[in-house]
């Protein structure tokens, strides 16, 4: 089961979105990517569809819940996430990125102490992309535009 679900994943969301992605590219059209890996207690679609697809990973926007308080979603507990826990730490990453790039067009601009990564945009060369875990971690694919005319996207 969860190759089929990685392949859906591929096949539905990352591939079409990295084509979308780099056709802005060929535009200059500054454009941050992540990847939202960080498995918490804030699971909005994990929650709604159940949860015997925790194992894994994230569901198509588990994120959200962690911009957005949405207690409507939260099955066992409906209270924000308190101070001080992993969930909280990935609240105040998202809302300070989204932030700052409403603010300045750049969701972790150098003045920004608060964030321990720079989050570089995707370029034509290199697929840059922030990988929001446990960490924030600045990760790359090289090769990407041959992955999707392999895929024929």
């Amino acid at each position: 089961m969860p190759a089929i679900v990685r392949w859906l994943s591929d096949f539905h969301f990352k591939f079409p979105i990295k084509d979308y992605i780099q056709q802005r590219s060929k535009n200059n059209k500054e454009t941050y990517f992540y990847q939202f890996s960080y498995v918490g207690n804030e699971k909005t679609e994990t929650m709604l569809i159940g949860n015997q697809f925790t194992s894994i990973g994230t569901s198509h926007t588990d994120d959200m819940s962690y911009l957005f308080y949405m207690p409507k979603c939260k099955i066992e507990n409906p209270a924000p996430p308190v101070e001080g826990t992993r969930d909280r730490k990935v609240v105040e990453w998202f809302t300070r990125m989204w932030t700052n790039f409403a603010k300045y067009g750049n969701p972790t601009p150098p003045f920004d102490q608060n964030l321990s990564t720079t989050w570089l945009p995707v370029t034509q060369e290199t697929f840059n992309y922030l990988d929001i875990g446990d960490i924030l971690n600045m990760s790359s694919i090289n090769n990407y535009k041959s992955i999707l005319q392999e895929m024929q996207f």
